[in-house]
């Protein structure tokens, strides 16, 4: 694990295969998607195998299935399998929160798959929620498992993540948490000593986590002014990896609408169906994300010379966000192929 580098060979996309969930996280970059698009509950199997027939051709460094809560999908594990069989590997986020139906099928599953599982800690909820993602843990102990910590503050808490990770084997995936739409701008980017004061904690968590033995990932991008220099050598060594710029991915919707990233998509928005590959999809659409790659969400961005070079300046929505600018974001015309 290093600071990660990335090139169009690293291409993934996230298969979001449901637009519904049993949590109801009132922070979650997935509320605007479900409640805005105008999408089916569920992905179809003629969708899914739309899907199947592309990635068959032109493969991919990753599927990520995601929703939504996947684990609802009767067919998750499934999509799943099929894509395995490819030799594509697969990533699976869920919030733990596991019917009966799901956690019969999965006792059976016979190819690998990284779980990510996001936690809020005990007093993020009800006791009969943390006896399901507890029982969660214990299914899948001895699967790869990268346990999620959102970091919305300079305070929040992680001993108990540490915890749990350490007694299940688990890795430990923390991401800082970016706005959306609804929930508007989040705490770490309203400001660079904000984001600043997250840093130090990721530092502080990043540090103890090896001391004992986990492993550690930043999800979702950090701008590079969250970390001091001092602490980069963390990010050099096989435990831990981090990313400064927003790696190629792009996300597939229920009903094969895709965009470049969740909390950015716009209500009009392009099919997977209407390009001949992955790849021409993801250079078509990261054109719509193009007028936010110079800009940063602080002002000191302006004068920093790791901006695009190094640096993504911070998630489009939360730049999206500080302009108030709704107009900013627009749909390319996209050719129909007959």
């Amino acid at each position: 694990m290093t600071e990660l580098k990335h090139t169009l060979d690293d291409l993934c996309t996230n298969l979001l295969i449901t637009s519904t969930c049993n949590a109801g996280c009132s922070w979650c970059i997935a509320n605007d998607y479900m409640k805005q698009q105008k999408s089916i509950k569920y992905m179809s199997d003629e969708n899914f195998e739309k899907f199947y027939a592309m990635l068959s051709k032109d493969k991919l460094a990753q599927v990520n299935i995601l929703g939504g809560e996947p684990s609802l999908h009767p067919r998750a594990l499934g999509f799943g399998k099929k894509i395995s069989e490819l030799g594509i590997p697969v990533g699976f986020s869920t919030n733990g929160f596991w019917n009966k139906d799901f956690r019969k099928e999965f006792e059976h599953l016979d190819y690998p798959i990284d779980f990510e599982v996001t936690f809020l800690g005990s007093k993020g909820y009800t006791s009969q929620k943390r006896d399901q993602i507890i029982r969660t843990f214990e299914q899948l102990k001895g699967h790869s498992v990268s346990l999620g910590l959102i970091l919305a503050s300079s305070k929040d808490t992680y001993k108990e993540h540490l915890d749990i990770a350490e007694k299940y084997g688990f890795d430990l995936r923390w991401a800082i948490m970016e706005p959306t739409c609804q929930t508007g701008q989040t705490e770490g980017y309203k400001a660079q000593d904000r984001l600043k004061g997250i840093g130090k904690l990721a530092i502080r968590i990043v540090k103890e986590a090896n001391e004992r033995g986990i492993e550690t990932w930043a999800d979702l991008t950090v701008p590079y002014c969250a970390i001091e220099d001092k602490d980069r050598h963390l990010f050099q060594r096989d435990e831990n990896d981090i990313q400064y710029k927003c790696p190629p991915f792009f996300d597939i919707s229920t009903n094969l609408k895709i965009w470049r990233c969740l909390p950015m998509a716009p209500n009009e928005t392009p099919s997977l169906t209407d390009f001949s590959s992955f790849r021409e999809a993801y250079n078509k659409i990261n054109k719509i994300k193009k007028p936010y790659t110079s800009e940063g969400v602080f002002h000191e961005c302006g004068s920093c010379d790791k901006l695009e070079t190094t640096c993504s300046g911070g998630p489009a929505i939360a730049k999206k966000l500080d302009k108030n600018d709704s107009t900013k974001i627009q749909i390319l015309p996209i050719k129909r192929r007959s």
